[in-house]
């Protein structure tokens, strides 16, 4: 009726991609060490990319 939906939305993968690789670039600036998610969220990223 006025175009108003009530289902979640689904998440754009862009979007989200670049959210990720935001977290990826504040934490290589920080200067901290690796924790064991980073590859693997990397990982992801390139994923995403890659479609």
């Amino acid at each position: 009726m006025f175009g108003i939906s009530f289902r979640p939305r689904k998440p754009n993968p862009a979007q989200t991609a670049k959210e990720r690789l935001q977290i990826l670039l504040a934490h290589e600036r920080a200067g901290g060490t690796s924790p064991d998610f980073l590859p693997l969220l990397q990982r992801d990223i390139l994923e995403v990319v890659r479609r």
